[in-house]
This record gives C-alpha cells, structure tokens and sequence, in this order.
C-alpha cells in the first residue's frame, strides 16, 4: 500500500512538472519520464489522463523505442492518437456530400460517416538464428511483424470492402501495402523479410491486392474484392524493415467477417 502510495504521489509530481512547462505531452515528454527512470505503469498513467500531440509516424515510433519507451508505452501512445483522432471533427458525411476527413489517416464508411481505422504497432521478431547454423542455411532465420492481440477493433464485411485514405502530398496509394496476417496465440503476424546468406525484405507471400481511385486532392478509395474472413493490415510508405530494429513503426488492422 505504501509503495502504490509512493507512485501515486510520485506520478502526480511529474504531471505538475509537465503542466508547468507544457500544455500537452509529446515524444520529448514520454522519453524525459523514461529517462529519469520513472516505470511504464507510471508513464502510461500519464499518457492516459494528460492530453497530448504525439509523432506516430514511423520514424516517431522508431525513435521513441530507440528511446527506451517499452511497447506497453507505445501501445498507450497510439490509443491516445486515435482517441484524439475518433473525437476530432473528422466524422464527416460520406462521400455522396462531397466532404472528406481533414485529418491524414485511413478510414471506412459506417452509416454515412467516415470512421477512423486506430493504427497500431507492428514489431519485429526472428526465429532462431541456432537453427540456420544448425542446418548449414538450409533453413532461414525468418523476421515476423507482429501486432499483440489476435484480433482487430476494426470489423468489416466480406465481399467488396471499401476504405478511405487521406494522404500526405507526394504520397501515392500504390505505396501502401496490404496484408493477410496470420493469428498465433495472443498475437496477429505476418512475414516480412528473411535472411539466409544475405538479407531480403519482401512481403510478396502475404500481400493482400486492391483496387483504388482519386475522389480529391490527397483523396482516395482502395477496394478489396471478396476477402475471406481474416485479420489484416494496411502498412503505410515509411515503414522500416530491419534486422536492426525491433519496431517497423504502424500499421492500420482490420478483421473480415462473413
């Protein structure tokens, strides 16, 4: 009781702190609190009860992890975008009006109303390096994504599903990359690279094709026809496959059902 006292008055200390200099919590927050040593359950109680404007693109997260932030930190962090993202004016009419989501993201029509697609984190795991020594490189040392919990918040239909994408200037649909994820235990995953004598990126196993058109500027609506029922994922341009990093950065998950 003494100890959890402790870490109350504690995490309220850290929350005076940061009120005094800044309105809301960002990157830079999250990686002083980690710096100084303070625990994930600490920092994602802040995350939690303290607004904040988080960087979680790829390069973001990246560094946040490089950062010593642990993914129950990251996991928090996302949640608190996505929330700030559901609650931001961006439930516009559907498309027949002609108006779009303002905020960049991904998006599905429910009842007239564009809803946002929450991004999660996708990790990185290898199988055994032991076992292609073992094997004189016969079998390859495998580098999984995964994403922790085997299903999606967001559900769609099977037959022809449809989503929204606003993205940034420059940014092409066709850099976007769709994918069939596996369910294995408390987790959903996906191969991405695999290295025998040399390293190889590539996730022409478990690409998922679509079809999309321009409705704006920045504008488009990526189709999927006659999906089986599944978990999947739309990994947006950036992301970082690696042997030498743990985190890719994020990716949009959606379930299919009959």
């Amino acid at each position: 009781m003494r100890t959890y006292r402790l870490a109350v008055l504690l995490m309220g200390l850290v929350l005076a702190a940061l009120a005094s200099s800044q309105a809301k919590l960002d990157n830079a927050a999250i990686l002083k609190m980690k710096a100084a040593g303070l625990e994930d359950r600490i920092i994602v109680a802040a995350i939690e009860s303290t607004p904040g404007e988080y960087d979680t693109s790829a390069d973001g997260l990246i560094a946040l992890k490089a950062g010593g932030a642990s993914e129950a930190v990251l996991a928090a962090i996302l949640r608190q975008a996505g929330r700030a993202s559901s609650t931001a004016p961006q439930k516009a009419p559907a498309a027949a009006s002609g108006a779009y989501p303002d905020e960049l993201g991904v998006y599905y029509v429910k009842e007239g109303q564009y809803v946002v697609v929450e991004p999660e984190i996708m990790s990185l795991r290898s199988t055994s390096l032991l076992k292609m020594t073992l094997t004189y490189g016969v079998k390859p040392v495998k580098y999984n994504g995964w994403i922790v919990g085997q299903h999606s918040k967001t559900v769609v239909g099977s037959g022809t599903t449809q989503f929204v994408l606003k993205v940034p200037e420059g940014v092409a649909p066709t850099e976007y990359t769709a994918l069939l994820l596996k369910m294995k235990g408390d987790r959903r995953e996906v191969e991405l690279a695999r290295a025998r004598f040399s390293f190889r990126a590539g996730t022409e196993h478990s690409a998922v094709p679509f079809r999309y058109e321009k409705l704006d500027k920045g504008i488009y609506r990526i189709s999927f026809d006659n999906l089986r029922a599944g978990e999947y994922a739309l990994m947006p341009p950036g992301a970082e496959i690696s042997k030498n990093v743990s985190s890719i950065g994020k990716v949009y998950s959606f379930g299919v059902i009959e």
